[in-house]
């Protein structure tokens, strides 16, 4: 038995090894793209990210940062080493799992390893080498392996839990054995803190309790499923908020009727539930559990749920009648489960065993049941403490503090990700449904602030603020009125939520009506032609959720890939499951194996395994099913909750901004089990037919056809698409966009690629930390507003004058314009009227509701002349074209609070700072495109109007955007051979490509004919066809070629891209029927891009012969470009 636990230890910490070379030589070696620079940022800081926090993750991404020492460029590479460390044990955990549950098939007794022959132990090894190894080298969990996300120590958690709750069931009769259980809550409690994802093992865990301590029956395993879900749904909806909202109940009394400071109540709240678990733990020690106990128990628990000390109290009432007035029957106990839940079911199961006749002799069997729920409640709860952290750094007004969590009420929220929103689940509307005219929201309760209430010497309430330094700088404002200052909790609005008359259905699927997006991927998913009904909900569900977001994502892992693109909308061009048998893949998915274009085949996202890991893992269950049902259905519960389940959860909207892949990791970490068990089974079949073949030869011979046709497949065909280790492009790219500001801009971005990478940088290696970088997707919320207008390192305070209750939540969302009104207003006067406190800026819409409204949608920013043209607002020579004033127009017919806020800056700016706009937030900028000068990255707001050429935006100043992207920029060596880029990667890419050659064709105006060339060939080595395929944006680099004479370039690029498109056109013709139509606007983008080449190709022929001549260039950039083809500053 020793000698088999040091083999299955040292097997575990072998494949750890073999996990942590591979992800530490494949890891990314700073940020990369979307939450990875905002999680670095926020751990080496400590700092609050995004809802709903992952403390724990941050306090172990700061303790490994110190591994970096002085070195602030090694920071992000240690906090990636996160990841590879929790990948690796995860690796390991399951290694164990598997081992264990491989060993109950083949004995009867899980602690018999003693009776085990060494072919057999040598089979139990191996199936966890093949189970853990092919996880280890699954496309999901390696992308998530590599890079500074909460999903790998998410993914540890869950394999610990489990693993955990395994030893349990091997010594579940032996003394002490519970303690096991405490741990699991404890890590629980832990994990909380990284992701909730790991709360979904408890139905599966409560499984293996069940089997261990009860005999099975039909009954017993419906009653545990239930007493699973619900502890679940206990975690995550009682004690996790519950909680808070318990301890943002103390606070208001204690701070509000007692006029304790605040955290008082919070304080006394703690002790209390810390000292109720206390006494309990003590009175389960006596013979006879105190009533007490009970109704301490089922106060929290109520409290916990509810958050009401009037139903608490209730239930309390109700238990004690209970308590005294049942009698000696059994119905005792099922007035106890429905009032207090938990102690009811204690006191059950003690009643259930008891053979007694006693009233209350069956409390004697549950005093350790009851100590071990206290204590498994008490370290749960400890666990979860890192939440602590949030509020403390809140408080410190960290420069990253997201949703200002500092009080309880606003961490409820934060926990909640109110912000987000919500879906329906169980009942809800179809896209379509009508609001009850009646009422058209329902009261969902109060929304209850932290505030500095400002009150007159007649006790009325003023205002009120969300900090302190503004609540005293109104005082001495406003000093002389007797103001008063009183800080306490108050409610500020409700919470409501849309009342349907008509459209709501059970187990609704399609229900997001507010972006036609959503409503045009419902109809083409659903197959709807008129009103949704019930069936096209469930081929909607079956169609995009269980198949697209699902099944997809799980055969990428185990039978293939077809490339590593987003597939949104089920196009059989890109990003399905692709398995390398041709004929398979196209019944199935509908792609084509034949005539693939060079884009296609380079793709290092294309992964073909054959099914051989899929086939395995079946032959697996199969065999787990037939061996040892039990577990098999704990291994199924598992797999279920962190799969299909979560798709159900999630509810997620048509046209998702990236593959959600990551968040099934749980499920192919399952799945995986079964791998490692099909080696099992494949051992145990050729048992039975090759008697002839010694045993250890057997189980070597099957081991290696398996590690061939699993881990080693997987990992030789997945190596190339994992591979980050030479890739800087997030912080480069980042660097890039700093610096193509002057000193102490305001920079505003838009999405997470543009943001996060960029306070990585300035919150890290403290680069360009005097630039403001605003978020305009934030700066719709009150507490980002609020921030913006502190300063942070060396940025000045953005330049917002409107106080906090004149932009607070709720207030000015969304402000309506009179497009009919011909007249200009200064944004002086714009914001004199829309501040206005007297009411006649707001406009009644009916029902109750009434927006602000501006007077008219066309605005006015003066400018000082003299002034601009000496602070450097103006580039040297454009002295002349200066305004007097910038005149422009919103085209909409409402702003958003975003708006509002860029409109209150350009009225107190005074161009004493750089505006500037990010290439990459998209085409709307407010009507002040015709103002914008592109310097690098992003377009300064000039006080001239821009000579742009349409459809492009901006006026290039060429000296400084030369220098930036011939000289300053870096690259992330996206141009060497070895560093992989994915296609977020390529479409940030795009853009530099697509400034690369607007850079050309302005010098070429200038008649700087050999710059730009050297611009032209300084991006064709930094992105060669080789590695960013040659696509539209090279249509202007072979235009600027033309006309600076370099015809031989020209040649061989357009050479090249049109080989691409051919390629392309041949392979859209290989589909017929709906698939021809689904891809019909791919094909004819192919044809308008063919039409467009052949005409560069006349004008390159033209120009070749009669080159004294040459064709005028702002006339032919129209020429070449289509309606068919439209280029955008996004990327493809």
């Amino acid at each position: 038995m020793n000698n088999y636990r040091v083999m299955n230890n040292l097997g575990g910490w072998l494949v750890f090894v073999a996990a942590f070379v591979t992800y530490f030589l494949t890891m990314e070696p700073t940020s990369s793209f979307w939450d990875c620079g905002e999680f670095i940022a926020s751990s080496f800081k400590l700092q609050v990210g995004h809802p709903p926090g992952a403390p724990l993750f941050l306090m172990l991404g700061r303790l490994f940062s110190l591994m970096a020492g002085n070195d602030l460029t090694q920071v992000g590479f240690w906090i990636n080493m996160v990841s590879v460390v929790s990948s690796a044990l995860t690796i390991a955990f399951l290694f164990w799992t598997i081992t264990i549950l491989a060993r109950k098939i083949l004995t009867r007794n899980a602690d018999a390893a003693a009776e085990l022959s060494f072919p057999q132990k040598l089979i139990i090894w191996c199936s966890g080498l093949i189970g853990a190894l092919a996880y280890t080298f699954s496309d999901t969990f390696w992308f998530s392996a590599v890079e500074a996300e909460v999903y790998a120590t998410s993914s540890l958690f869950t394999a610990v839990v489990f693993w955990a709750m395994l030893r349990w069931d091997e010594e579940a009769d032996k003394p002490h054995a519970d303690r096991w259980l405490v741990l699991i809550a404890y890590l629980m409690g832990l994990s909380i803190g990284v992701h909730l994802l790991n709360l979904l093992t408890i139905p599966a865990l409560a499984f293996i309790y069940y089997f261990r301590r009860y005999k099975t029956t039909t009954m017993g395993i419906v009653a545990t499923l239930f007493i699973g879900v619900f502890f679940l749904y206990f975690i995550q909806y009682g004690i996790i908020p519950g909680y808070v909202r318990g301890a943002a109940a103390f606070e208001n009394l204690f701070v509000n009727s007692f006029h304790m400071p605040v955290f008082s109540g919070l304080a006394i709240f703690t002790l209390f539930v810390f000292g109720a678990i206390t006494l309990g733990l003590l009175m389960a020690r006596k013979p006879n559990i105190p009533l007490l106990v009970y109704l301490l128990s089922t106060f929290i628990f109520w409290f916990f749920m509810s958050g009401s000390w009037f139903i608490s109290l209730a239930f309390v009432v109700i238990y004690i009648i209970a308590y005294y007035s049942v009698g000696k029957n059994k119905f005792h106990a099922f007035v106890l489960a429905c009032t207090g839940i938990i102690p009811g079911i204690i006191v059950w199961q003690g009643i259930m065993k008891d053979k007694t006749n006693d009233r209350f002799a069956g409390i004697h069997n549950v005093n350790s049941t009851m100590n071990f729920l206290l204590m498994s409640f008490a370290v749960l709860i400890l666990g979860f403490s890192s939440y602590a952290m949030i509020i403390i750094r809140s408080n410190a007004n960290t420069p990253m503090d997201e949703n200002n969590p500092a009080d309880m009420y606003s961490l409820l929220s934060y926990l909640n990700r109110e912000q987000y929103g919500s879906q329906p689940l169980f009942y809800g509307p179809y896209y379509n449904a009508t609001l009850d005219n009646k009422q058209s929201y329902k009261d969902k309760g109060p929304i209850i602030v932290l505030a500095y209430s400002i009150y007159d010497n007649t006790g009325k309430r003023v205002t009120y603020f969300s900090d302190n330094i503004e609540a005293q700088a109104y005082l001495k404002k406003e000093a002389g009125k007797n103001l008063s200052l009183k800080t306490e909790y108050i409610e500020v609005d409700r919470k409501r939520e849309p009342n349907y008359a008509r459209g709501e259905t059970i187990f609704p699927r399609m229900w997001s009506g507010q972006d036609p997006r959503h409503v045009q991927g419902y109809k083409m998913w659903g197959n709807i032609k008129g009103e949704p009904d019930f069936v096209e909900n469930l081929t909607f569900f079956f169609r995009y959720h269980v198949n697209h977001m699902y099944i997809r994502y799980f055969l990428w892992n185990f039978a293939g890939r077809q490339d590593d693109e987003q597939n949104a909308d089920g196009t059989p061009l890109h990003g399905n499951w692709q398995s390398g048998i041709g004929f398979v893949d196209n019944i199935f998915t509908g792609a084509k194996s034949s005539n693939l274009p060079d884009e296609a085949k380079d793709n290092k996202g294309r992964n073909h395994y054959y099914f051989l890991p899929l086939l395995l893992g079946l032959a697996g269950a199969a065999f787990h099913y037939k061996k040892d049902a039990r577990n098999f259905l704990i291994v199924g519960m598992l797999f279920f909750l962190t799969g299909l389940a979560i798709v159900i959860y999630l509810n997620q909207v048509p046209f998702q901004p990236r593959e959600r892949d990551y968040a099934y990791a749980g499920s192919f970490y399952a799945f995986c089990i079964w791998i490692g068990l099909g080696v099992l089974a494949l051992y145990t079949w050729l048992e039975s037919r090759a008697a002839s073949i010694s045993k250890p030869m057997l189980a070597g011979g099957v081991t290696v056809v398996s590690l061939i046709a699993v881990p080693v497949l997987l990992a030789a065909e997945n190596w190339d698409d994992h591979d980050r280790k030479q890739r800087f492009t997030a912080s480069n790219f980042a660097y890039n966009y700093l610096n193509s500001c002057e000193k102490d801009a305001v920079l505003f971005t838009n999405g997470d690629n543009d943001t996060f990478p960029l306070w990585y940088l300035q919150e890290v290696e403290n680069v360009r930390t005097d630039i403001r970088v605003v978020n305009l997707s934030l700066l719709n919320t009150d507490w980002y507003i609020d921030q913006m207008k502190r300063a942070a390192y060396d940025g000045k305070a953005v330049e917002f004058d409107m106080r906090q209750d004149q932009y607070r939540a709720g207030l000015r969302e969304q402000v309506i314009m009179d497009k009919e009104n011909p007249n200009y207003y200064t944004l002086q006067q714009h914001f004199d009227w829309i501040l206005r406190e007297d009411g006649r800026n707001q406009m009644d819409l009916g029902g109750g509701t009434k927006l602000f409204y501006l007077r008219s949608n066309k605005f006015v920013i003066p400018i000082d002349s003299a002034k601009v043209a000496t602070n450097g607002s103006v580039p040297k020579g454009k002295e002349g074209r200066i305004l007097k004033e910038i005149r422009f127009e919103i085209k909409r017919s409402y702003i958003m609070k975003s708006d509002l806020m860029i409109l209150n800056l350009l009225k107190n700016f005074n161009w004493d700072r750089p505006v500037y706009f990010a290439v990459t937030i998209g085409q709307d900028f407010l009507g002040l495109e015709d103002y914008f000068q592109l310097e690098g990255l992003a377009y300064r707001l000039v006080p001239y109007r821009a000579n742009a050429t349409k459809p492009d935006i901006g006026e290039i100043n060429s000296e400084r955007m030369y220098n930036n992207m011939m000289t300053q920029f870096k690259w992330g060596n996206m141009e060497k051979p070895e560093t992989y880029l994915d296609e977020t990667n390529r479409n940030m890419i795009y853009n530099m490509r697509n400034n690369f050659a607007r850079l050309a064709n302005q010098l070429i105006r200038e008649g700087r004919k050999d710059r730009a060339v050297e611009v032209l060939d300084k991006a064709a080595e930094l992105m060669p066809d080789n590695k960013i395929p040659y696509n539209e944006y090279n249509i202007y680099m072979v235009d600027a070629y033309i006309e600076a004479g370099a015809y031989e370039k020209a040649a061989a690029m357009l050479g090249r891209m049109r080989e691409r498109v051919e390629q392309d056109i041949n392979y859209f013709n290989q589909f017929t029927g709906n698939q021809a139509k689904s891809i019909s606007y791919d094909k004819d983008r192919a044809m308008g891009k063919l039409d467009v080449y052949d005409q560069l190709q006349r004008k390159l022929t033209l120009m070749q012969g009669s080159k004294s001549n040459p064709m005028p260039v702002d006339g032919s950039k129209a020429s070449i470009q289509p309606d068919s083809m439209q280029a955008a500053d996004t990327g493809r």
